[in-house]
Formats: C-alpha cells, sequence, structure tokens
C-alpha cells in the first residue's frame, strides 16, 4: 500500500507567565542535550495500518508519532496553536469567535502568504484546539522550518481597525443559515459535531472557519460587532507564546532523541509556556450550565427549538460508556414518572470534540408546542431532571453488564478512526488526521475501552466501575457543575 508520507505537526498556544516544566504524568522525566522530556507509547489500534503511537513532551511541547505500516513518499507536518481563546481551552464564546476573526485576518496579510507560497500541499484551519497548519516536507530535520516562520511574524504582526471593520462585514454576511426555522439551525448545529471530520481550508477558499460543537453562526451573530482592535491584539498575543502539540506521521521509525533535535529550533523561536490550559494533554469543552438564546428570521415567530449540549468529560472508558448509556437510556428513564401524561420522544447524538465525550439532546417530532402550559424548553430541562433522578446507581449496576456485548462498546465505537471515516472519498492518511484533531490527549480512550471490554467478558469488572459511570452522567447534568449548555434556537 502507497500513502503520502506525512508529519502532523499539531501546535497548540495558550497564555501565561511560566517557562518551567510542568509535566501531570506518571512517566519519569529524562534529559537528552540539556533538554528535559518525557515518554511514554500508547496505543491508536491494535491492528491496521495506525497502531501505536510515541508521545515525547518537553517543556510546553507535546509530541506524538505515529508509524505508518505503508511505504510513505513524503513527510506531512500538521500543527495546531492550542490558545486560551479555543473550545478547547474552556474559553467564553466570544473568545472563540475571536479567535477565528484574527486567524482570518492574519491569514489575509503578506508576511503570511509569503511564508505559505512555498509551502507544498499546504492547508490553513480552525479547529476546537486553536488555528492550524499543515504542509508537506522531505526530511524530519525541516520540520520546524515552516512554523519557525509563522512563529515568529506573528511577534510582529498587528492587527488594524480597517482589517477588523473588513472581515466583521464577512463574518456578518456569512449568518445566512440563521434565515432558516429553529429546527433547521439546530440540526445543522448537530451535523456540524456527528459529520465526518473534514477541516476546511482556509488559505483558498477565503472560507471564515466554523468550530465543531457549538452554532458557530449563531455566535457570531451575537458578539462580532463588540469586538475591538484592542481584542484582537490581546488574542494575537496569545497566540504568540503558545504550548505546542505535534503529530508525527512515518514509516520510519524516529528516536525520542531525533524528534527533539527536530523541535528544539521551534521551541528556541516559539517559547511556549506551561501554564496555558491546554498546555500537554489537556483537554476541554466550553459550557456555561446556562441558556444561550440564538435568534432565527425562518419560521413562526415564537417557535422555539432547545438543544442540550452535555460534556461528559475527557474521553476515557468511563466516559464512553456513559456516552454509550445516556444515548441509550435516556429516552426510557426520562419519560419513567414523567409529569407529562404521554411519553415524548428524544433525538440524542455524540461524538469526540476536543478530547471530551459530548453529548447532544433534543426534542424529537410531534411533541406539541406546550404540554400542560409548559413549552418546549421546560420540557427538554424537566426530561433531564427525571433521567437523572430515575437513572440511578442500582439501575447502572443491574443492567450494564447484561448489554455489554449488544450494546455498550458498539455505539462508542462508531465514533471511532475506522468506523467513523469509512467514506471512500478519503484516504487512510486523510482520516487520521481530521480524527486526530478531536483525539489528541486522549489517543488511547478506543484502545483503552476495548481493553476493559475483554476483561470484562473475561469476569474481571473493576471495583468503582458502576460508581464512577454513575457520577460521570450525573455531574454532566448537575446545575451546579455547569457541564452543559442549552441553545435555545428561537424564531423572530
Amino acid at each position: 500500500m502507497h500513502i503520502h508520507k506525512w508529519i502532523f505537526f499539531l501546535l497548540t498556544i495558550c497564555t501565561g507567565t511560566s517557562h518551567s516544566i510542568i509535566f501531570r504524568s506518571a512517566q519519569s522525566i529524562q534529559t537528552y542535550n540539556n533538554t528535559a522530556y518525557i515518554a511514554e507509547t500508547r496505543f491508536v489500534k491494535r491492528s491496521g495500518i495506525f497502531r501505536e503511537a510515541r508521545i515525547v513532551e518537553v517543556a510546553g511541547i507535546r509530541v506524538v508519532f505515529l508509524f505508518a505500516y505503508a511505504n510513505m513518499s513524503h513527510i506531512g507536518v500538521r500543527f495546531i496553536y492550542k490558545t486560551n481563546y479555543s473550545l478547547r481551552a474552556r474559553s467564553s464564546y466570544k473568545n472563540i469567535l475571536l479567535s477565528c476573526v484574527v486567524t482570518r485576518i492574519i491569514l489575509n496579510q503578506t508576511w503570511l502568504a509569503n511564508i505559505w507560497s512555498s509551502a507544498i500541499y499546504s492547508k490553513i484551519f480552525m479547529s476546537t484546539g486553536g488555528p492550524g497548519f499543515h504542509s508537506m516536507f522531505t526530511s524530519l530535520s525541516s520540520i520546524s522550518d515552516l512554523v519557525k516562520s509563522i512563529s515568529a511574524g506573528l511577534k510582529t504582526a498587528t492587527i488594524s481597525s480597517t482589517e477588523l471593520s473588513a472581515i466583521k462585514t464577512q463574518f456578518s454576511n456569512a449568518n445566512s443559515s440563521l434565515s432558516n426555522t429553529p429546527s433547521s439551525v439546530a440540526d445543522a448545529t448537530i451535523l456540524g459535531l456527528v459529520s465526518l471530520p473534514d477541516t476546511v481550508n482556509l488559505a483558498p477558499a477565503h472560507s471564515l472557519g466554523e468550530i465543531r460543537g457549538i452554532p458557530h453562526q449563531g455566535i457570531s451573530s451575537i458578539y462580532i460587532n463588540e469586538l475591538t482592535t484592542q481584542a484582537c491584539e490581546q488574542a494575537l498575543s496569545d497566540w504568540e507564546r503558545a504550548p505546542i502539540e505535534c503529530l508525527i506521521v512515518d514509516d520510519v521509525r524516529h528516536s525520542d532523541q531525533s524528534i527533539i533535535d527536530a523541535i528544539k529550533p521551534l521551541w528556541e523561536i516559539q517559547l511556549p509556556k506551561t501554564d496555558y490550559v491546554t498546555n500537554g494533554k489537556n483537554v476541554g469543552f466550553t459550557t456555561t450550565g446556562h441558556e444561550t438564546i440564538i435568534r432565527c428570521s425562518g419560521g413562526t415567530a415564537g417557535d422555539i427549538c432547545p438543544l442540550l449540549t452535555i460534556n461528559l468529560g475527557p474521553l476515557s472508558p468511563i466516559t464512553l460508556i456513559a456516552a454509550d448509556l445516556v444515548l441509550t437510556k435516556f429516552s426510557i428513564y426520562a419519560n419513567i414518572r414523567s409529569t407529562f401524561n404521554q411519553a415524548i420522544p428524544y433525538q440524542l447524538y455524540w461524538a469526540p470534540c476536543g478530547g471530551c465525550a459530548v453529548v447532544m439532546i433534543r426534542l424529537g417530532s410531534g411533541v406539541p408546542t406546550t404540554i400542560s402550559g409548559i413549552n418546549h424548553l421546560g420540557i427538554l430541562r424537566l426530561s433531564s431532571q427525571q433521567f437523572v433522578r430515575n437513572f440511578t446507581l442500582q439501575e447502572i449496576s443491574n443492567n450494564l453488564l447484561s448489554n455489554w456485548s449488544n450494546s455498550l462498546g458498539a455505539n462508542q465505537e462508531i465514533r471511532n478512526l475506522w468506523a467513523w471515516t469509512t467514506a471512500s472519498t478519503i484516504s487512510t492518511y486523510g482520516k487520521i488526521i481530521e480524527w486526530w484533531l478531536e483525539m489528541f490527549g486522549v489517543e488511547s480512550a478506543f484502545d483503552s475501552l476495548n481493553v476493559l471490554a475483554t476483561e470484562i467478558n473475561a469476569g474481571s469488572v473493576p471495583q468503582n466501575l458502576y460508581q464512577d459511570i454513575y457520577e460521570t452522567i450525573k455531574n454532566a447534568f448537575l446545575p451546579s457543575l455547569r457541564n452543559f449548555e442549552i441553545w435555545h434556537f428561537l424564531s423572530d
């Protein structure tokens, strides 16, 4: 089999002041050429082209080297600046939009265009972790070259009021989906979460970039006119010193030392700070625990469509099982001893997003506008409370193992790389680079779930399994912890 030989360089940016190494890992610290680092191996899948990932981390730069069991002709680099203005960093929705605006402005500036003109098979995109770039190279030692130029350029870049005004107009004109009905806008938000991972190339297309997992155009309509050049400069300053996430894919097994040699020149230019929210393997997904109104011009005035988004936490066997249980059990337990005189249908979806297990819940078709004077928003709120009240620890203990072979595992696997990205038009290479954008930091979550399933089927059940799953689900719906968001799509 023959695929392109790429090195993916996932660069991430966040704010802070400390230059010290902050390792949140059980791995021991090693040194090479006066550089402290930690290293570990994680499995993505036990067979196939992409199996194990070797992770090498220095202060502010985390490298994931994924060996390819296939012939590859070129080296490619994909990198993401994981800013504090990102969904992964649990930033405010206004700041997430600001990051998209700043990226679009910088992308239009001559200095970046000049750098990018020499890049081969290049791509610039927005992701839940921040702005990202990738290109093709011929050697491991050259992977820092392009990124060094970008990092150096960011340190002297500025943003004018004229540039901001022009981009504001573009963003305002792009909010066309809000002319649809509330239900249609909610559907588009869901589709953005569960569709095949596929980043839009912003460089030639002049696309504005949309962040999956949130109603991006709705957020833009709320905040775009509030953005200032001062805020843009602050976001740009945040971008300048970010920690870096590197994903390297190659058919040559590179040593930890050769990887460190390759990234050290970049580190010296970037000087990444280590106290950013998403430094290292940290993941996240923004929720406020509140209701946000997204106004739509389609439909009949007063029409509403609430969409509940739940963050179950960083991807792990526990949160993957919790996602499966919410999807398969919510409709059942939300209708037990219901305050309504009829069974309410629900539609549920889930996908990895920002390294977390994210679930979206909306009412199904045919639900009356009001039931006993309660509108759709109230119905969804009460239904969530009923689900948590009825889906007890005892229910999980009684039902979990008996459903494992035909339920648990299957619903998670639909979002694993090999099942989620089955489209024949996507190359194996293309699948891994897009899927990885939502998985870095938790690369082995699906493999760990399969290991747990094997152990359970062999009769070995972890002592706190049921309790951990129960707490994960309960905490996701608990108002005081604010691990959810209600998007209230409303027709004017």
